[in-house]
């Protein structure tokens, strides 16, 4: 099991004060924010709104209204 916390880590922010845990805790916020982003690129969640259409309205059931009130609620939430 991969160790997260060392132990000299934890000595050390038990020692930390306010603005020490303050710029501790936004580095690691940063770190993992970067590390996001290189695992998921902005480019791959770009959504392409007419294959979602073209997909949904392959599926039984669903007709050109209910369709375009599906568009409407994905359009307005991305």
């Amino acid at each position: 099991m991969e160790e997260i916390l060392a132990r000299n880590m934890y000595k050390d922010i038990k020692n930390m004060n306010r603005e020490q845990m303050k710029s501790f805790l936004k580095r690691i916020y940063e770190d993992g924010y970067k590390k996001a982003l290189e695992d998921h690129p902005a480019s791959s969640s770009e959504t392409d709104l007419e294959k979602l259409k073209n997909e949904i309205s392959a599926i039984s059931g669903i007709g050109e209204k209910r369709l375009e009130a599906i568009m409407e609620v994905i359009k307005r939430n991305v």
